[in-house]
């Protein structure tokens, strides 16, 4: 799954240092997601990837909108402190 969004042609004024830094980030990121606990990966990947409202997150798995947005909340921090510590992505509720 692709999160980036990034543009296929490199810029050529950029760093290519910072191009890598970006590079290497973004894979971190990817393999951050992959390991989140299903629930909180596929309320992810809905919300981020599929552009799916709260709403539309919460029909399509079947519970309510509070809960989506807490997932999000919760996998946000878990992604946050696996990519900046390799932490473990065990929920912590």
């Amino acid at each position: 799954m692709d999160l980036s969004r990034r543009s296929e042609i490199a810029d050529p004024a950029a760093d290519p240092h910072e191009e890598v830094s970006i590079l290497l980030l973004e894979e971190r990121v990817e393999s951050a997601v992959a390991a989140l606990p299903a629930r909180y990966r596929d309320t992810i990947r809905l919300y981020y990837a599929e552009e799916c409202s709260y709403q539309e997150i919460a029909e399509r798995m079947g519970c309510a909108e509070g809960t989506v947005r807490s997932r999000i909340h919760r996998a946000r921090a878990m992604l946050r402190l696996h990519v900046a510590t390799g932490a473990d992505m065990s929920p912590r509720t």
